[in-house]
């Protein structure tokens, strides 16, 4: 616990303009708290190398005195980092405590990364508890690199989420956690079928997990007909491939109210295009799709056909809002891939946020710039623009292009252009890129990066922001990317 003195040194107490909402934060950057009270009701706690000792402090003293003085506390977020001396004993004692809430939590979001002592008797004692806390509607549970937890974890964890049949919002995140295998999700897996009313899940597994218990686990969504919401992070070398795509598809046909899709699923050397046909097939069936977030990066087996096949599925979706497509690193991709996306483009009338990643894609030149600028400069919806085209072929003559379609996003906010080490680049394609931007009065935030080329110096980036800024008030112009 902190004192009084160290308060009044260290800490500062920001109030906003909502009079019921106080943060506090500390100026270090170790040793780390944020306390946010909002309405009385909701208690944020995070912290840097916690241990067991400090669990009974930060729950005795801060939460449960909260609950005292508000009556009710429904919202509970712990958050310790690289806390390696927590220990089962201090997970114990923080469900026990949690457990004098009673029926008013509604919301438990509990995160340790890298907590290498916490095992499977701490997931038991966490079973037990959330047992208890049959009232909860959002449960969201992060053990990042905790390298002692294996199957029996993901066991007793599915057994506490049996009596959970309020439950509409589910995460979990075993990232690191290379000990959990097949067996464990598939353990996992017979449980969520029970939990009709899920609306939101997220899972993250890096283990030693392929095709099979990623379909236990794809198996176990399709009778979520309420599900709106739904994130699979599968990184690193796991084994998936084509296959496992095939029934990723199968299942998101029986989505059909799904709104929201993020499949990170990068580093996958075994997907071809033929997986992601079936992917492509699947989206263009789901009609309520607002949001598709594809994370492909480094599958260095699909071609410019794996675009043609997500055209053809995506361009049925006119009212999608939100778009990312990350294929970084998937060196057989070239300029017919930008155009197969912007075909996409040019039927998403409603789009109001596009992420662009084909950075290290070196076939893509200033022939794939001018495909992708057709579609995008039909996009007059558009508030958020990214598009990273990093370590291409590009040349200053495609940008001049480009900036006749920027001058054309008469909505845009926001835009991030990330062109850092293009070889073909020099000053003059960084002034085609102002004289597009200089002209959109919606524009609030620049980010360019062209890298650090001495051909572009630093009297150029200044005089570029003087110049935006005396055309668009309020401007916020940034060379770093983000």
């Amino acid at each position: 616990m902190i004192s009084e003195g160290l308060q009044r040194e260290s800490w500062k107490i920001i109030k906003s303009k909502v009079s019921n909402k106080i943060i506090i934060r500390e100026k270090a950057m170790l040793d780390s708290e944020a306390l946010e009270l909002q309405s009385q009701k909701r208690y944020k706690f995070k912290n840097w190398k916690v241990t067991t000792r400090d669990v009974n402090d930060i729950i005795s003293k801060q939460i449960l005195k909260r609950a005292q003085l508000s009556q009710m506390v429904d919202r509970i977020d712990l958050i310790f980092y690289n806390s390696f001396e927590m220990t089962d004993r201090g997970l114990e004692e923080l469900i026990q405590a949690l457990l004098k809430l009673g029926k008013s939590l509604k919301s438990l979001h509990l995160e340790w990364t890298w907590c290498g002592t916490i095992t499977n008797k701490g997931i038991f004692e966490l079973r037990k508890g959330l047992q208890k806390l049959s009232g909860l509607q959002s449960l969201s549970l992060t053990f990042s690199n905790c390298q002692l937890l294996t199957d029996d974890g993901l066991r007793n964890l599915g057994k506490s989420l049996k009596r959970m049949r309020d439950l509409s919002v589910l995460r979990l995140n075993f990232e690191g956690c290379r000990n959990i295998t097949n067996e464990g999700l598939y353990q996992l897996s017979k449980t969520l079928k029970r939990l009709s009313l899920l609306k939101k899940v997220a899972f993250n597994f890096l283990g030693m997990i392929d095709d099979k218990g990623l379909c236990s686990l794809i198996e176990s969504l399709k009778g979520l007909s309420f599900l709106k919401s739904l994130t699979l992070e599968f990184y690193s070398r796991m084994r998936i491939s084509d296959n496992e795509f095939q029934n990723i598809s199968l299942a998101l046909q029986n989505l059909s109210s799904l709104e929201t899709i993020c499949l990170n699923l990068p580093m996958y050397e075994l997907v071809t295009d033929l997986g992601i046909e079936s992917l492509g097939k699947s989206l263009g069936r789901l009609p309520f799709l607002k949001k598709i977030v594809l994370d492909l990066r480094i599958c260095r087996s699909i071609t410019n056909m794996s675009l043609y096949h997500l055209k053809e599925g995506i361009s049925q979706l006119i009212s999608l809002e939100i778009l990312s497509f990350n294929f970084e690193s998937c060196l057989n991709l070239d300029g017919t891939a930008l155009a197969h996306v912007s075909e996409i483009l040019e039927r998403l009338p409603f789009l109001k946020k596009l992420f662009l990643r084909f950075n290290s894609c070196k076939h893509i030149s200033e022939e794939g710039l001018l495909s992708l600028s057709k579609g995008l400069e039909k996009l007059l919806s558009l508030k958020y623009l990214y598009l990273g085209l990093s370590d291409s072929g590009i040349t200053d003559d495609g940008l001049q292009r480009f900036s006749q379609c920027l001058k054309k996003l008469i909505s845009v906010q926001n835009v991030a252009l990330i062109f850092g080490n293009c070889q073909n680049l020099s000053e003059q394609g960084l002034l085609w890129i102002k004289e597009g931007l200089e002209g959109l009065k919606s524009l609030r935030k620049i980010t360019l990066d062209f890298g650090t080329f001495p051909q572009i110096d630093e009297k150029l980036w200044q005089d570029l922001s003087e110049d935006l800024m005396k055309s668009v008030p309020d401007i916020e112009v940034s060379r770093q990317c983000f």
